[in-house]
């Protein structure tokens, strides 16, 4: 199984796991949709989900940065989540900041981060946070 994939699993697991909703979404159509949409209390969402395998950089296609730029910029709740396999860390990161993800990679400055494991509970309240 992919990284990316197995990576999919923890996080809707996880969310689900604090009574978070997590969607999959796969779509053909608009290339820059992220790759999860969560339901958590009365918010929706959106998760960008990156796995850094080596090195430090996380790969953003143009239209994934379109979007999540665009929508960050209006207020929208949308962000990256990277697992880093190497010293297993996750990173969560605004979409606004997309560019400069893309850019610095895993050196850019993260929203949160964690160590080891995810604290879901924690991670469910960062993602609805208005930054």
């Amino acid at each position: 199984m992919r990284p990316e994939t197995i990576f999919a699993s923890e996080f809707q697991a996880g969310l689900k796991g604090v009574s978070a909703e997590p969607e999959g979404i796969e779509n053909k159509v608009n290339l820059g949709t992220p790759d999860q949409l969560v339901g958590i209390d009365d918010e929706f969402v959106f998760v960008e989900l990156k796995v850094v395998s080596s090195g430090r950089k996380i790969k953003l296609r143009p239209h994934q940065v379109s979007f999540l730029v665009r929508h960050g910029r209006m207020g929208r709740l949308c962000w990256i989540f990277a697992k880093v396999i190497q010293g297993q860390r996750y990173l969560l990161f605004r979409g606004q900041d997309a560019f400069e993800v893309l850019e610095r990679g895993i050196d850019h400055p993260p929203i949160a981060s964690w160590q080891g494991r995810v604290d879901w509970q924690e991670l469910a309240g960062e993602l609805t946070r208005r930054i």
